[in-house]
């Protein structure tokens, strides 16, 4: 994450942190932000369909959660 916000924004690798612990803190839209898992735990699954339900009707992500929603 912090190279891709660095890439894309010029954000340093401090603020990136710093941005990903209010989302994590405030927001609550963010999984813990200090780890460096590349999968969810299977006990997500019923918070990961809820929030792709709630996407689908989010015109930028709704085709996106549509078609993840599909597939399973």
């Amino acid at each position: 994450m912090q190279r891709e916000a660095n890439g894309r924004f010029g954000f340093s690798a401090r603020t990136t942190l710093s941005l990903a612990q209010a989302l994590y803190e405030r927001h609550k839209v963010l999984t813990y932000p200090r780890t460096d898992a590349r999968a969810l735990p299977e006990d997500y699954l019923p918070t990961v369909r809820a929030t792709l339900e709630a996407l689908r009707t989010a015109n930028a992500y709704a085709a996106f959660a549509g078609k993840v929603l599909k597939e399973k």
